[in-house]
C-alpha cells in the first residue's frame, strides 16, 4: 500500500469507527478487512534480509507514519496540522491549510527510520506510550500502518510534557515536524 492510500484508509477506517482500544490512548485499525492479528517474524521475509526480527514481530513492512496535531491557536483558525512519511522517505504535510511535500534528508529519514522500525516502537503504538499528563488545549497523535493494520497513539503528554517515552516521541516529532 502506498503512503497516501494508507493514510486515506486509516482516516476512513477511523471515521467509520473501525477501531479497537488497545490501552493508554492507542487504537488499532484493521484496514485489510480481515483479521487484525500481526504476522509473526517470517511475514517480512519477502521484503529482504534487512528485516528486524528481534522479537516476535518484524516492522520492515511499515507503509505510513503520521503525526497529527490539533489545537493551539485562535478558535477561528484551522489548527489542524498533519505530516505523513512514507518508507521511501517522502513526506507530505499540511500545516494550518498550507501544504508541502518532498523528501526528508537522508540523515532525518535515518533518524525517523531508526526510531519507528523497531518492535519496541510498535509495542508502544499498540499499548500506549508512557507520558506525563498532557495539556488540554492541544492534541498530538502518532499514526503507524504496518501489514495492513493501522495504529493511533495519543502522544501529547510525551511530546509536550515528557515522561518515560518523552525523549523518543520528542525526537521523532522534532525531525518530522520541521518539514
Amino acid at each position: 500500500m502506498h503512503g497516501k492510500l494508507g493514510w486515506i484508509l486509516l482516516t476512513l477506517a477511523t471515521a467509520w469507527g473501525c477501531t479497537a482500544a488497545t490501552g493508554s490512548g492507542a487504537t488499532e485499525t484493521d484496514t485489510t478487512g480481515g483479521d487484525s492479528q500481526l504476522a509473526d517474524s517470517d511475514a517480512g521475509s519477502d521484503a529482504g534480509s534487512d528485516a528486524d526480527t528481534s522479537g516476535d514481530v518484524t516492522t520492515v513492512g511499515w507503509t505510513l507514519f503520521s503525526i497529527n496535531q490539533t489545537g493551539f491557536c485562535a478558535p477561528t483558525d484551522n489548527c489542524k496540522s498533519t505530516w505523513l512519511v512514507s518508507p521511501d522517505g517522502s513526506f507530505s504535510a499540511t500545516k494550518q491549510r498550507k501544504s508541502s511535500s518532498g523528501k526528508l534528508s537522508a540523515a532525518d529519514f535515518a533518524t525517523v527510520q531508526a526510531a519507528i522500525s523497531t518492535p519496541a516502537f510498535l509495542e508502544k503504538m499498540k499499548s500506549g506510550f508512557t507520558c506525563s499528563p498532557p495539556p488540554t488545549d492541544i492534541g498530538i497523535h502518532f499514526g503507524y500502518a504496518l501489514f495492513g493494520v493501522s495504529y493511533d497513539a495519543d502522544v501529547t503528554g510525551c511530546a509536550l510534557s515528557g515522561g518515560a517515552d518523552g525523549p523518543l516521541v520528542q525526537g521523532v516529532k522534532q525531525v518530522v515536524m520541521a518539514y
